[in-house]
C-alpha cells in the first residue's frame, strides 16, 4: 500500500504536494472536534440524571457540575442543562459544516490535479517517439486517459480518507483511555488484529482483481473500436455474431470482477457489527459484574455506544479504502511506469516542438541512412543516399517492402535514422526536427478527418479566432476543392461526418492536400495519396500535385507510375536501398527491374511495354 502511495505521489508537482499536505490541517481540527463531541457525552449524562445543583457524579461529571455552578450561580437546573445540551449540539454543528467543506475541497483538489495530470499525460503521449506508437495498442492509451487515470487519482481520495479516518479513530481511542483504559486496550487489540487479517487476506485477491479489470477494460475499448472502424466488412462478411460474442465475453467477466469487488466492499461493515455487537455485551456484563454504581455503567455505555457508532464507520472505510487501494495498484503502476518513460522519451520531443525556424533554401540530403524496425532482423532501410533540391518534384517507387513507407517517416522526422545523417541547407534536421517539421505538408493515403466542418478540417489544429479566412480561399483553389464547397448545404460551414463520410475518396485527398498547403510549406510529400482512388479521381488528384510543382518542393510516394510520370527525377527502391535514380524515361531504359515492374503495371495505373522504340503505353485490343 505505502508503494503505491509513493507512485501516486510521483503524479503530483511540488505545489500540489503542498496544497494537499495543507489539508491536514482541517483533518487534525475535525478529529479535535470529534472527540470533543464523544467526550461531552459523559457529563450530559451524569448532568441529566444528577442536575447541577444535585450530588456528585464523580469525575467528569463532578467537573462539569462544579463549572456551571461557578460560571452559572443563580441561572436554574434547566438552563444550566440547557445550555450543556446546547453547547453539545453546536460542538456537532460545527464539526460536521466543517466535515462537509473538507470533503468538498478534498474532491475538487484530487479532480483538478487529476486533469492536471491528464492534460500532461496526454502530451506525453503526444510527443512520444512513433516508435513508442508502433508497439502500443491505441486502446490501452485510451483506457489510460479516461479511465485508468481517474480510478488512480481515486487512491489519493483514498489515501486522504484512511488517514483521517485513522486520525478520528484515535481521537476516540484517546478519549475512551482517560475513562477505561482496560476497556479499551482490549478493543484496540482486537481491532488492529481484525484490520491485518483482513488486509492480509483480501490484499493479494483485489490486487490480482484490479489487474483483470485493467486488462479487461483494455479489450473492451479495443474490440468496440475495431468494430466500428471495420464495420463495412463486418456487415459484408457477416460476422456480426462473432464481434458480439467477444463483447458478451468481455462484459461478462467484468460484471464478474466487479461483482466480486462490491461485495468484498461490505466485509468489513458485517465483521465489524459482530465484533462491536458482541464487544458491546461483555463491556455491559463486565460493568455488572463489577458491582460499579449505576450512573457509571449508564454514562460508560453511553460513551463506549456513542464511540461505537463513531469508531464502525471510520474502521469500515479504512479497511475498504485499503482494499480498494491495493485493488487500483495495477492502474497506479501502469500510469507511473507511462510517466516515467514518457518524461524521459519525450524530453528531447517538448524541446524539439520549441525549436526555432529552420530555413530550407538549397538542398535536403540524406546520406548513409540505415533503420531497422524492433523485433525484425532485416533492414527496412540501409545506406540510402538521396539529394533532393529545393523546388525540385521526386518520385519514390518501388515494391512492396522496399522501404518507401519507412524513407518518408524518417524524412517526416517521425523516425530517427539508426546509421547516416539528414540534413537541411547542411544543418543536422534530426536534432532540429520540430523546427524541421515546420517547413513539412503532408498528405497522407488515410486521410485522418474530424467530424467537424470543412473549415476546420483544412485548418486543422487551429483555433476558430485564428483560422486565415483568406489562406482558406487560396488553398481550397489551389487544391480544387471550389466545386465541392460550392455543392455543401453551408459551404465551409457544413461539417463533413466522422472521417469525412459524406465526401468522396477524391475529395477527402483533395482537403487533405488543401490541409497541407494551408501552413504554406516549403516541402509537399505525398504517400501514396492517390492509391486508393480510381484513374479520373487520380488524374484530377495527380493535376492538382503537379500545378504546384516548381513552387513547392514535392516527394511522392506511388504505386501508379503515373502519378510520378512527371517528376523531375524517380527513386527506385528494392530491399531498403536506392538501386537506380533518374527521369521516367531513364528508369524504363537502364533499369531491368523497375521496366519489369511497369510492364507488369504492379505501379503504374496505365501498364507500359516496352517496344523496339523504346517504352510505350499498352493499350486494350
Amino acid at each position: 500500500m505505502f508503494a503505491t502511495t509513493r507512485k501516486i505521489l510521483s503524479f503530483l508537482d511540488r505545489r500540489s504536494k503542498v496544497q494537499i499536505g495543507l489539508l491536514f490541517v482541517p483533518m487534525a481540527l475535525v478529529s479535535a472536534l470529534e472527540m470533543l463531541s464523544i467526550g461531552l457525552v459523559v457529563p450530559l449524562i451524569q448532568v441529566l440524571m444528577a442536575g447541577p445543583d444535585g450530588p456528585a457524579a464523580g469525575g467528569v461529571g463532578d467537573l462539569v457540575a462544579k463549572m456551571l455552578r461557578t460560571v452559572l450561580p443563580e441561572s436554574s437546573g434547566t438552563q444550566a442543562l440547557s445550555l450543556v445540551a446546547g453547547a453539545f449540539a453546536a460542538v456537532f454543528v460545527v464539526k460536521n459544516a466543517l466535515l462537509f467543506a473538507m470533503v468538498f475541497t478534498i474532491n475538487s483538489v484530487i479532480r483538478f490535479k487529476m486533469a492536471t495530470f491528464v492534460q500532461r499525460l496526454f502530451a506525453l503521449y503526444l510527443h512520444r517517439p512513433m516508435g513508442f506508437h508502433f508497439h502500443r495498442n491505441s486502446a490501452e492509451i485510451i483506457r489510460n486517459l479516461t479511465n485508468t487515470a481517474g480510478r488512480a487519482f481515486e487512491g489519493i481520495r483514498l489515501d486522504m480518507l484512511i488517514i483521517f479516518e485513522t486520525l478520528m479513530v484515535v481521537a476516540t481511542f484517546a478519549l475512551l483511555l482517560v475513562v477505561d483504559p482496560a476497556i479499551t486496550l482490549i478493543a484496540m487489540s482486537v481491532l488492529v488484529l481484525f484490520a491485518l487479517a483482513y488486509y492480509r487476506v483480501t490484499s493479494p485477491m483485489m490486487r490480482r482483481w484490479g489487474a483483470r479489470l485493467q486488462d479487461l477494460g483494455k479489450a473492451q475499448i479495443q474490440t468496440v473500436a475495431e468494430s466500428l472502424a471495420g464495420l463495412r466488412d463486418i456487415k459484408v462478411l457477416q460476422c456480426h455474431g462473432y464481434m458480439q460474442d467477444l463483447v458478451t465475453d468481455q462484459t461478462n467477466e467484468l460484471a464478474r470482477f466487479h461483482s466480486r469487488l462490491a461485495t468484498m466492499q461490505h466485509l468489513p461493515r458485517v465483521s465489524l457489527e459482530v465484533l462491536v455487537v458482541v464487544g458491546f455485551v461483555l463491556v455491559v456484563v463486565g460493568l455488572i459484574s463489577t458491582g460499579v454504581g449505576s450512573e457509571r455503567v449508564i454514562a460508560t455505555l453511553g460513551l463506549f455506544g456513542m464511540a461505537a457508532m463513531r469508531l464502525m464507520p471510520s474502521m469500515n472505510r479504512i479497511l475498504s479504502s485499503a482494499a480498494e487501494l491495493r485493488q487500483r495498484s495495477a492502474n497506479v503502476e501502469t500510469l507511473h511506469e507511462d510517466l516515467r518513460s514518457g518524461l524521459a522519451d519525450s524530453e528531447s520531443e517538448l524541446l524539439q516542438a520549441r525549436r526555432a525556424d529552420l530555413p530550407f533554401t538549397r538542398e535536403i540530403r540524406l546520406h548513409g541512412i540505415a533503420f531497422h524496425y524492433g523485433g525484425s532482423g532485416a533492414s527496412a532501410l540501409n545506406d540510402v543516399d538521396l539529394t533532393i533540391r529545393r523546388g525540385e518534384s521526386i518520385g519514390v517507387v518501388g515494391p512492396s517492402g522496399a522501404g518507401k513507407s519507412t524513407l518518408i517517416d524518417i524524412l517526416l522526422g517521425l523516425l530517427t535514422p539508426e546509421e547516416g545523417r539528414f540534413e537541411v541547407d547542411g544543418l543536422d534536421a534530426v536534432a532540429l526536427r520540430g523546427a524541421w517539421q515546420k517547413n513539412i505538408g503532408f498528405v497522407p493515403q488515410q486521410v485522418h478527418l474530424l467530424d467537424d466542418t470543412l473549415r476546420r478540417n483544412i485548418a486543422f489544429g487551429v483555433r476558430d479566432g485564428d483560422i486565415d479566412a483568406g489562406r482558406i480561399d487560396a488553398v481550397v483553389r489551389l487544391a480544387r476543392l471550389e466545386d465541392l464547397v460550392a455543392s455543401l448545404p453551408q459551404g465551409l460551414d457544413t461539417v463533413i461526418g466522422e472521417r469525412g463520410a459524406r465526401l468522396s475518396g477524391g475529395q477527402r485527398q483533395r482537403v487533405a492536400i488543401a490541409r497541407a498547403l494551408y501552413r504554406n510549406p516549403d516541402v509537399l510529400i505525398f504517400d501514396e495519396a492517390t492509391s486508393a482512388l480510381d484513374n479520373e479521381t487520380e488524374r484530377e488528384i495527380t493535376a492538382a500535385v503537379d500545378g504546384l510543382a516548381g513552387d513547392k518542393t514535392l516527394i511522392i510516394i506511388a504505386h501508379r507510375l503515373s502519378t510520378v510520370r512527371n517528376c523531375d527525377r524517380i527513386a527506385f527502391l528494392r530491399a531498403g536501398s536506392i538501386v537506380a535514380t533518374g527521369t521516367f524515361d531513364e528508369l524504363m531504359s537502364d533499369t531491368p527491374e523497375f521496366r519489369r515492374l511497369a510492364t507488369l503495371g504492379d505501379t503504374a495505373s496505365d501498364p507500359v511495354t516496352l517496344t523496339d522504340d523504346g517504352p510505350k503505353k499498352k493499350t486494350a485490343p
